[in-house]
């Protein structure tokens, strides 16, 4: 079974994807902050993490992703978000295999992203729903 770790600070975002996500047979481990998820990555140890990229407290998405590759240099990305596609790249395009969900999305295409393979090495892939404006 595949260990997710969900980031996001709406908490009714949170416990709808948590709650699906387990009924398809993920473990999962939520988080509400960028603090937080880094704390909780150190124990859970996750395969795939899941962050929205605007987080309450000093760390973004992609911060998480950056500072838990530090010592898990494999780990599968997944970073939500509804900020205009530019800004978006801007503050993503240097992490590599990162694949990127458009809000608004349904737990339809997150299990989507989740059951991919990873990117190709160095492509940061925007799904096809990415609403990014």
């Amino acid at each position: 079974m595949l260990k997710v770790l969900l980031v996001d600070d709406e908490a009714d975002a949170i416990e709808v994807l948590e709650w699906v996500l387990t009924d398809l047979g993920f473990v999962v481990r939520t988080a509400f902050s960028g603090e937080q998820a880094v704390d909780v990555a150190r124990e859970f140890r996750p395969d795939i993490l899941t962050t929205d990229q605007c987080l309450q407290g000093e760390l973004s998405g992609a911060d998480v992703i950056r500072r838990l590759r530090q010592s898990d240099a494999g780990l599968r990305a997944v970073l939500t978000s509804g900020l205009p596609r530019e800004h978006l790249e801007s503050e993503v395009g240097d992490i590599a295999d990162l694949q990127v969900l458009g809000k608004p999305f349904t737990w339809r295409d997150l299990r989507a992203e989740l059951e991919l393979r990873p990117p190709v090495s160095g492509v940061m892939k925007i799904a096809p729903n990415a609403s990014l404006r």
